[in-house]
């Protein structure tokens, strides 16, 4: 709904009605309102808890997983709302489901069920059989020869009055294409009216600028074999909830292959918009069905993007129709809205492409601060005036980013939180009893932290003489778009690990594809990294041997990592969740990145820097040395036996 609310008292003394027009629920954000029911208005009830009388819209596609079913489209729901928060769905009360051409009196409910008669009538204007994206509706108070008893058809509608603007912060003006639209200035709910252009029944078709049109596809792999790095101008929608779509392209429109963005949605409504400067070059079918969409933007080789948007219709127009959209003339797609379940319904947005025949270079544009262009010359290189900080350009978002080792963990020792995305583990003593995370700097949203299960060699506790928490699982893997940001240990010789993890901020782990796993490696590696600029998004302990004298893998002494590529929402400049040199986290050690050919002229430098670490086995021990071993081999083997015999 509406960050702004209303008054039920203000909205039941004013002289005049309040006009307000909802927008369809699904598809925007704020496609509700809702109305504060105060003390002076609730009939004498002291309210415990915020308590709102919510109004919205549901269009032919508008439902929920409360509301399903064609009974509840086209129709204004009021609803009674005991909540501080959106997930608060359990104490809503439906009071109300009214068509379009309808006058009712608003009547609350009590926890006990009781309904009570409120001061607030609701004209909901139309005529019942259309079918829109939006709905105008008037409130205002009952007359006081109306009551609870009064038919429907007998009450007097709210009088059809211009929209109070007394309260007015803010006027709003789009342009949805097909249409013409009237500035609203609706008492600081700032809602924007559209109207339908009359028409004669029949369409007019314009050509589709771009090349033609794909074949459609519904999932990754089919997402995946269209990509000819050319601007996006149409997209189309086939079968239920849009399941499966097509795309079509302007050859002429070369993008850069630098700096390409991507855009997710963590729900099923919401706006997914090219940074500025850039164009929609691709989209990819996220779950079966096409269950969610994923945007890819890039910088046009030459020639440059308005920054004046113009959007499309709705489509399809009919649930679980087959419908194109594709932006006119020399414009090109440069977001994408989504409203309903799945994403159903789209409607794209389009901005006006100036073609310049000179390559135009991505520095100035996205603020980049090294790597290339995309017009074969650079935007600059990285250094640092610390000589211990060895900073890499990652190119997919032309920016600087530095490595840090984070505070070695123990069984008595903790990590001190980053809030950075790890990309690489080190190990140091016996059996890897210390650990490390090797980090780059990009913050991981703390917001979003969640922890796996406990971890090692083994399930439960092997040994009657093991202490801390038992493991449940020799793997762990962080949730689906999370990366590793901070690492605990328990248990002797940091036998049990768990993971915390975050989301990287403004950047999205890559899902689609299987997970990179290294290869084992403990103390006598020293460290082991991630490759290709991926990051960590799991760890695995190496099952221990039952039968053995030597090398039985116990306290998880070996470990290897799992990894997965991230792709940027933003570049450049507006990329915020990399972080600045001046911010790294004191409590952290400079390091050099991993050797890669994926980091332009990264360094070789792990082997050195790591060499010096503690607890590497030598190749040759003393004789006394021998004895002990020995001596210590046959108490294990001991143990072991009796284990297996128990």
């Amino acid at each position: 709904f509406a960050e702004d609310q209303l008054s039920l008292t203000d909205v039941t003394t004013k002289s005049s009605s309040t006009a307000l027009t909802l927008k369809a629920l699904g598809t925007d954000t704020e496609s509700g309102v809702k109305i504060h029911i105060d003390d002076s208005s609730s009939s004498g009830r002291r309210l415990s808890v915020p308590a709102f009388l919510v109004l919205s819209w549901r269009a032919e596609t508008g439902t929920d997983e409360w509301l399903q079913g064609t009974s509840y489209g086209n129709k204004v729901q009021v609803h009674h709302w005991d909540g501080d928060s959106r997930t608060d769905a359990s104490i809503t009360h439906l009071l109300h489901n009214v068509n379009k051409g309808s006058t009712i009196l608003i009547e609350d409910t009590d926890r006990s069920g009781e309904r009570i008669l409120t001061e607030l009538k609701m004209t909901v204007k139309g005529v019942k059989s259309q079918t829109t994206d939006t709905v105008d509706i008037l409130l205002c108070k009952r007359l006081s020869t109306e009551s609870s008893s009064t038919a429907s058809a007998d009450l007097t509608p709210c009088s059809d009055v211009v929209a109070d603007t007394t309260a007015t912060t803010s006027t709003t003006t789009t342009t949805t294409a097909g249409s013409t639209t009237a500035d609203s200035t609706t008492g600081g709910i700032a809602f924007t009216t559209t109207t339908s252009t009359p028409g004669t029944g029949t369409t007019t078709t314009l050509e589709n600028p771009g090349g033609p049109w794909s074949a459609y596809f519904s999932d990754e792999t089919g997402s995946k074999g269209v990509a000819p790095g050319t601007a996006l101008v149409g997209l189309g929608c086939s079968g239920q909830f849009c399941g499966s779509i097509r795309v079509s392209h302007r050859a002429d429109v070369q993008l850069s292959s630098q700096s390409v963005t991507i855009h997710q949605l963590d729900a099923d409504v919401g706006d997914l918009m090219c940074q500025s400067g850039q164009v929609a070059t691709q989209v990819t079918c996220i779950g079966s069905s096409c269950s969610s969409i994923r945007l890819h933007c890039a910088t046009p080789q030459g020639g440059r993007v308005s920054i004046d948007l113009l959007e499309r219709l709705w489509f399809p127009s009919e649930l679980h129709g087959t419908e194109d959209s594709y932006c006119h003339g020399d414009d090109v797609v440069v977001g994408v809205y989504c409203g309903g379940a799945n994403c159903m319904t789209k409607k794209l947005v389009c901005a006006t492409y100036s073609r310049d025949d000179e390559c135009v270079p991505s520095c100035d544009i996205l603020g980049l601060e090294c790597g290339d262009d995309g017009c074969g010359g650079s935007c600059g290189t990285c250094s640092s005036e610390d000589s211990s900080l060895t900073p890499m350009c990652r190119g997919d978002v032309g920016r600087c980013v530095y490595f840090v080792a984070a505070d070695w963990v123990n069984e008595d020792k903790s990590m001190t939180a980053t809030n950075l995305v790890s990309t690489g583990m080190g190990c140091s003593d016996d059996y890897c009893g210390n650990v490390r995370l090797i980090q780059m700097s990009v913050f991981v949203d703390a917001a979003t932290s969640e922890k796996s299960d406990w971890i090692s060699d083994n399930t439960g506790h092997r040994w009657f003489w093991n202490s801390g928490t038992a493991a449940s699982d020799q793997a762990a893997d962080c949730p689906d778009g999370m990366a590793v940001s901070y690492l605990k240990c328990d248990g002797r010789h940091c036998d049990n690990l768990r993971l915390h993890c975050g989301k990287p901020l403004q950047w999205q782990v890559e899902m689609t594809e299987d997970p990179v796993v290294t290869d084992w490696f403990s103390e006598e590696q020293g460290r082991m990294d991630c490759p290709d600029g991926k990051v960590m998004t799991g760890v695995e302990c190496q099952d221990s041997k039952k039968w053995c004298l030597t090398n039985c893998r116990s306290y998880c002494d070996n470990k290897r990592l799992r990894c997965r590529s991230i792709k940027p929402e933003m570049a450049g400049a507006a990329i915020l969740g990399v972080v600045p040199v001046a911010e790294l986290p004191s409590s952290a050690d400079p390091v050099s990145p991993a050797s890669s050919p994926w980091y332009q002229g990264a360094a070789d430098t792990a082997n050195n820097l790591w060499g010096g670490l503690n607890g590497v086995f030598q190749d040759s021990v003393s004789s006394a040395q021998l004895l002990c071993g020995y001596q210590s081999l046959v108490t294990v083997a001991a143990m072991r036996l009796l284990y297996f015999f128990s």
